[in-house]
């Protein structure tokens, strides 16, 4: 069994149902091109396809 590093991924997207004291928690995190292609010129051409929005309680 291959053992995975544990890594931190600070978000700033406090309505995202995995957001949680400035970090993303989700199990897997899904980041892809904007425009659907295989890459990015910048991070402005970017996006994090993991997002849900948070539900209110």
């Amino acid at each position: 069994m291959i053992k995975m590093a544990a890594i931190k991924v600070k978000c700033s997207v406090s309505n995202c149902h995995y957001w949680k004291d400035m970090y993303c928690v989700a199990e897997d995190i899904e980041v892809n091109c904007q425009d659907g292609g295989m890459e990015a010129e910048s991070s402005e051409n970017t996006c994090c396809d993991t997002f849900e929005p948070m539900e209110n309680e």
